[in-house]
């Protein structure tokens, strides 16, 4: 669980980068060029925006992961009674329906 965890935040971590790099892209801003240009308080607020969006990611995640945690106990629970479907009780019903008629 732990390396999913770590596998959700490295593609998170690389999608934002992809956004930035689209966003960065669009407005004419090349690697070379336009980071050098911005302000300081330009560069922070993109840190701030990063930061966010990780920590947010992560918020989601661990959320995810309780949800996940908390169905997986809830079906092991019911995993203790064997529970038929609705179409193998039908067909026993059937079934008991011929033979007995």
């Amino acid at each position: 669980m732990n390396e999913l965890n770590q596998e959700l935040q490295n593609l998170s971590k690389s999608l934002a980068g992809v956004s930035v790099s689209k966003v960065l892209q669009k407005h004419g801003i090349g690697q070379d060029s336009g980071v050098n240009d911005l302000s300081d308080s330009q560069k922070q607020e993109l840190r701030n925006i990063a930061q966010n969006l990780e920590t947010m990611v992560n918020e989601y995640v661990a959320q995810q992961n309780d949800s996940n945690s908390s169905s997986q106990s809830e079906d092991g629970e019911k995993d203790s009674e064997p529970k038929e479907s609705p179409l193998r009780e039908f067909l026993k019903e059937k079934k008991e329906k011929e033979v007995d008629g």
